[in-house]
């Protein structure tokens, strides 16, 4: 029958049942236990007993007793079902203790208890879990199928005998966790089964082997142990090493346990080559483990981490192990685990990739790779050392610092959210770092000063941090990408100024730095804030620009700082005050977050700012309607622009009363015919809208965006009112600014570029687009209005002047001569009309053009420009060439090469922001043939391509060069650009004999030369026609015709096993390389020989022995940065062909070398001869691969004569006689020659993944 009660046992007695399946107990209170124990000598036999389901309420539960009998119930569908507590010398046997919510049989603080074949399955969480409880007996029971725990634990709990039982399906079968020494000796045989295999638990053990039959390994208090080729699943540890030394683990599996590899207090252990996948915590763990080395290890796809050092884990070696898709870290440093290495490991996909964390002090990070991780390396301690790391594309930091005095060098962070940074910490110690230049984020250096005092900053930079340091200038820069893009710490009476901080977590922070100015900066969209001062005073922040920083455009936390300079402050794009008298200062203040510090003169005009152009600083006009023919091809000759100028016509858009009214019915788009150049008439839509929607992909240029300053459907163009351009501008500007208002439909990419007009400075009465208009007019009817207009519909609109000719007189006479009266004019006029910083004298760039023929001194022309802006503006100012083309001496355009060369190059070394050619397509290169268009390729613009690359981040030369001449009647031209990194030569030349002739860089069609570009000045001696133009480092060539040597610089290869080959274009491991120049001369010559290598990553080297009497082979080849012959003597060049290094392949970057060579006059340094040639190097070995039978890797067969083939590999098993004391690795290999001739020998070499032991 069933009884419905809680029995209360406190006396000794017997219970006993007809059978569990005939009288069940079940609880009248869910809440108490349903037998609840506290006299010894009970028994309780033949029930089943349900019903405890309140938490911590059991089925039985013994307390405080001994010598009680528990046998034959079924104790099911309680909390827990048996329940030990403080009870000794019990005995538990036959009962079924299934399905509860907790345990089945929980036995705490209880001693010497015997368990016998007893069941405890489909529990919800542990079937067997044993605590802080010794010396209990358990034999054959079951504990199966127990949803989120362990069948059977031991926690904290020594001496305990195991026979017979069996785990099976369990979540995790069977595990053991202690806190001491003793908790882990245990008495744990192997009939013990865990999914069918065998435990193996031993202590004190030494020089043995594990079986490979194992389900779970235990290895305590033991010595030169070995672990190998096993898999090992669902236990609290797949593998478990306490107290055991001078062991090795070798390619074993630990998949779906809660650790797969624990070590406590373990030292001198190899871990090595095995799979970690899929754990609840960590795959690979330490505690309190010192000296062990980890190695080729993959411990990836683990719920939390891929290998763990905790405790107090010193001195252990990780080294190209593979941590990824880990939920926490990759690879973690925790609980003071110090003088660890990490090398040569790849982390990915994890939260962290590595992790530093609570005085983890003095470790080595070398050569590690942290790649697509949430953060890629976090040092939260100090005295850490890290070289030659890569983090790149990681989610949110690449290197990240919170500590003090770590050692950074050679680290590269690349395309990370935020590459760098130092986290906020108390007291200069946290700030204090080793951090040199060698370290680089998106490939820009570091610069991390430390105790520094009146400096600059060089403008390379892509950190910037300044701790503890007095008079430091930060200018002129852009930082992007980092933590800070500033960092100001412990530092006083410094400058940040005209420096660009985006998409930085804090675009410029100051930590309790003093007496600081920073002015005219412009921070723009950083994560966290624009401008942070933390316990930071007296510092003063004016003119900079905040725009859009997310929380916060500028935090100021408890200390007092002047943010304006006493009659200016900042912009501020979320300021919501008024301008009422329109003098770009706001009327009231702008309260700063954090304190109690205020903007009193906001400013509501944005100030200048740079473009936001990535893909090319080159642009291009393109009158778009002249492609009517073909619109794709169009696109795909505007793509690596860029900015592209162009623009639709007024008086279709508004076409009569120019009152505003017309706006609703305004024709943005239609069709219009036209005659394209070869007579065809063409429809093609037209209109304001189809110009913008030829810019809407992702990658299209920016629209610098021509607005008309008249419009033919009125008699004169004086007759414009201010509020009619103001009201044509403002539509425009508002239509395309991508606010969602009034936008254009489908509008995906705003126009932000808007030039005023197109050289109003020239009296051409026949075209609309270029009526003369006298400054004043212009000033006050086009571009105050248009100003005004552009910046009311979107205050990031940039504005230029109409593109002037630069070459009029103030009533638009053109005297050929570049001039600046109308600009001078213009400009005085501006500031009659209220221009001023505040509203950018009503123009954010100045638009220039410039035709010019090859005499014209450019530099001193954009000299006359800049004397203007800064004789009103007392500041400089962008300039835009908004139209430019080269011209010859008499006239007509110019499309060499070389002139486009030289003129851009010129326009870079004056800085000028954007030069825009004209034009993409113009009657100078249209061929008709009937009325068909053929497009006469424009070789020049792959040269400006190639110039821009080359002199990106360089800073010019004062001055261009001449004079330096080399034949009569020649002359040549040089600039000089420079960077830490590089050093970049142009030159041109102009024939002076012929002052119509540019003949520097012509590529003609029949004969089309290579333009080549080479940092470190390597020549290229491909081309056999004169090659006017090479940019490079000193020397700079110039190549004129055939040259007097001919050379020719070759490798040979003799492989591992022996085989030769004759001019190699390929290396592998174990070949050895013989180089060689062939040098053919009729002629006598005394020359120097100089050869450089470039590396796969593009560095370029020049190659030197430190000796003139060098052996090839016995000297070793030497490298340097600098420009060295190859060795210091002379040679009298003759025919032949002599051996000039010998090497050996170990290893090294895979990918393509290319050598230059050549010969140069010993005494004037003329160019005599040279030639170039490559090779591609790959690690892997020479042979043919194929995959070992143990699982170890590929092994790589070659034969020094014959042909190898037939190739099988064999695992040891499958062999007759393996001696005991060969260890065969990776198996046996069976294959055949063939080829060979009687009586002759051959050499098999075997290439393994590895050292074989």
């Amino acid at each position: 029958g069933t009884y419905v009660e809680n029995v209360d046992v406190y006396k000794r007695i017997t219970l006993s049942g007809d059978g569990a399946d005939v009288v069940t107990v079940r609880a009248a209170d869910a809440g108490d236990h349903v037998f609840n124990v506290t006299a010894s000598y009970v028994n309780i036999r033949g029930f089943t007993v349900t019903g405890a389901t309140d938490d911590w309420t059991d089925g039985i539960y013994l307390y405080n007793v001994d010598h009680c009998n528990i046998s034959e119930n079924n104790v099911s569908d309680n909390y827990s079902g048996i329940c030990l507590s403080s009870s000794s010398d019990n005995t538990l046997t036959g009962n079924t203790a299934n399905s509860n919510g907790c345990y089945g049989i929980y036995i705490e603080d209880s001693s010497n208890n015997t368990l016998t074949n007893n069941i405890a399955s489909y529990n919800r969480w542990n079937g067997i879990y044993i605590e802080d409880s010794s010396n209990n007996t358990l034999t054959d029971n079951t504990a199966n199928s127990n949803w989120y725990g362990y069948g059977v634990r031991l926690w904290e709990s020594g001496n305990n005998a195991f026979t017979k039982n069996a785990m099976a399906g369990n979540k995790y079968n069977f595990g053991i966790r202690g806190d001491g020494f003793s908790h882990y000796i245990q008495n744990i045989d192997t009939s013990n089964k865990v999914d069918g295999k065998p435990i193996y638990y031993w202590t004190n053990r030494q020089d043995q082997q594990v079986p490979d039959d194992a389900g779970f390994i235990g290895v305590i208090n033991s010595t030169n142990m070995t672990v190998r080729d096993l898999v090992l699943t669902k236990n609290s540890e797949g593998l478990l090493f306490v107290f055991t030394n001078n062991s090795n683990v070798v390619n074993v599996s630990v998949s779906n346990n809660y650790y797969g590899i624990h070590l406590i207090s373990s030292s001198n252990n190899t871990i090595a080559s095995n799979t970690a996948s899929s754990n609840r915590d960590s795959s690979i763990y330490l505690e309190y483990s010192s000296n062990n080395t980890l190695i080729n290890n993959n411990a990836s796809n683990n719920d939390k981490n891929g290998i763990y050092l905790g405790r107090y884990s010193n001195n252990n070696t990780l080294m190209n192990n593979i941590a990824s898709n880990n939920g926490n870290e990759g690879i973690y440093l925790f609980g003071r685990s110090n003088n660890n290495t990490l090398q040569d490991n790849t982390v990915s996909n994890n939260d962290e990739g590595i992790y530093l964390k609570w005085d983890s002090n003095n470790n080595t990070l070398t050569n590690n790779t942290a790649n697509s991780n949430h953060y890629g390396i976090c040092i939260a301690s100090s005295n850490n050392t890290l070289t030659s790391n890569t983090a790149s594309d990681n989610y949110y930091y690449g290197i990240y610092i919170d500590g003090s005095s770590n050692n950074l060098l050679n680290n590269t962070m690349s395309g990370n959210k935020h590459n760098f940074g130092v986290d906020d910490g108390w007291g200069r110690s946290h700030y204090t770092q080793n951090i040199d230049t060698s370290n680089t984020v998106d490939g820009k250096p570091i610069y991390y000063w430390v105790d520094q005092q009146d400096k600059v900053i060089p403008g390379d930079a892509g950190f910037v941090g300044v701790v503890n340091s007095t008079n430091i200038t930060v200018r002129d820069m852009a930082l992007t990408d980092n933590i800070q893009g500033v960092l100001f710490a412990y530092t006083r009476n410094s400058w940040i100024d005209n420096v660009s901080v985006s998409d930085n977590w804090y675009g410029i922070h100051l930590y309790s730095s003093d007496y600081n100015m920073l002015t005219s900066n412009i921070a723009n969209s950083n994560n966290y804030c624009g401008i942070c001062l933390r316990y930071s005073n007296n510092n003063i922040i004016y003119h900079n620009n905040l725009i859009n920083n997310t929380n916060h455009n500028a935090y100021d936390e408890y200390f007092t700082n002047q943010w304006d300079s006493g009659s200016e402050g900042n912009y501020w794009s979320d300021y919501t005050g008024n301008d009422t008298n329109r003098d770009g200062i706001g009327d009231d203040p702008y309260d700063i977050p954090g304190g109690t510090s205020v903007d009193r003169y906001p400013l509501t005009g944005i100030r200048w700012l740079p473009p936001e152009i990535s893909s090319s600083r080159l642009g291009i006009n393109t009158h778009w309607y002249k492609w009517a023919e073909d619109f794709p091809a169009y696109k795909e000759k505007i793509r690596n622009f860029g900015i592209i100028r162009d623009g639709a016509w007024w008086y279709d858009l508004e076409t009569s009363d120019l009152t505003g009214s017309e706006w609703d019915n305004a024709n943005w788009d239609y069709p219009y015919n036209m005659e394209t150049f070869c007579g065809r008439v063409m429809t093609y839509q037209s209109g304001y809208d189809n110009l913008v929607k030829l810019y809407q992909d992702e990658d299209s240029p920016e629209l610098l965006m021509l607005l008309n300053q008249d419009n033919d459907n009125i008699s004169s163009s004086d007759t414009i009112t201010y509020d009619q351009y103001y009201d044509y501008v403002y539509h425009i500007v508002e239509r395309y600014d991508g606010d969602g208002v009034d936008d254009m439909p489908g509008l995906i990419k705003p126009v932000r570029y808007f030039e005023v007009g197109n050289e109003v400075d020239y009296g051409r009465t026949t075209n609309p687009n270029h009526d003369h208009i006298s400054p004043k007019d212009y000033v006050e009817k086009r571009l105050i209005p248009a100003y005004n207009a552009a910046k009311s519909a979107n205050k990031d609109a940039v504005i230029l002047c109409a593109g002037l000719g630069m070459g009029s007189d103030l009533c638009g006479n053109d005297g050929q001569e570049f001039n600046t009266m109308y600009f001078d004019a213009m400009y005085d006029n501006i500031t009659k009309n209220g221009g001023n910083k505040n509203n950018n004298f009503y123009m954010d760039k100045v638009a220039i053009h410039y035709y010019a023929k090859p005499n014209a001194e450019f530099d001193e022309n954009i000299k006359k420009v800049e004397d203007v802006i800064r004789k009103y503006e007392n500041r400089d100012k962008p300039i835009w060439i908004t139209e430019f083309f080269p011209l010859t001496e008499i006239g007509p355009p110019d499309t060499t090469t070389g002139a486009y060369s030289r003129l851009l190059t010129l326009m870079f070394a004056n800085k000028i922001e954007m030069p825009i050619i004209y034009s993409l397509k113009g009657e100078h290169n249209v061929t008709c043939v009937g009325d068909e268009e053929t497009i006469t390729p424009r070789e020049s613009l792959q040269v400006i391509d190639t110039v821009l690359s080359t002199l990106h981040t360089t800073t010019p030369s004062d001055t261009e060069n001449e004079d330096i001449s080399v034949e009569p009647g020649k002359t040549i031209y040089q600039r000089v650009f420079n960077n830490s990194g590089k050093n970049v030569t142009v030159l041109w030349y102009i024939d002076t004999a012929d002052p119509g002739a540019v003949t520097n860089c012509v590529i003609f069609p029949e004969s089309p030369q290579t333009f080549t570009v080479d940092v470190l000045g390597t020549a290229n001696f491909s081309q056999t026609s004169p090659l006017h133009l090479t940019i490079g480092s000193e020397p700079t060539y110039v190549v004129e015709t055939d040259l007097p040597i001919d050379l020719d610089i070759y490798f040979n290869k003799t492989t591992a096993a022996g085989v030769s080959t004759e001019r190699a274009t390929s290396f592998r491991v174990g070949d050895t390389l013989y180089g060689r120049i062939k040098t053919s001369t009729s002629t006598n010559h005394t020359v120097k020989t100089y050869i450089t290598m470039t590396m796969p990553d593009g560095t370029c080297r020049y190659a030197y022995y430190d000796k003139p009497d060098f052996v090839p082979g016995s000297d070793k080849l030497l490298f340097s940065n600098k420009k060295v012959p190859l060795y210091d003597d002379v040679w009298h060049a003759t025919t032949n062909d002599w051996l000039w290094n010998i090497y050996e392949f170990t290893g090294g970057d895979s990918g393509i070398y290319r050598w230059n060579c050549w010969y140069e006059d010993a005494e004037t340094g003329e160019i005599l001869g040279g030639d170039s040639t490559e090779y591609t190097f790959s690690e892997t070995p020479s042979g043919t691969p194929v995959d070992s039978a143990t699982g170890g890797g590929a092994v790589y067969l070659d034969s020094s004569a014959g042909t190898i083939g037939n190739i099988d590999a064999i695992p040891p098993d499958e062999m007759p006689e393996v001696p005991e004391s060969l260890n065969p690795v990776y198996g046996f290999f069976s294959f055949n020659i063939t080829g060979l001739s009687s009586g002759e020998s051959v050499n098999i070499p075997l290439a393994f993944p590895h050292d074989v032991p």
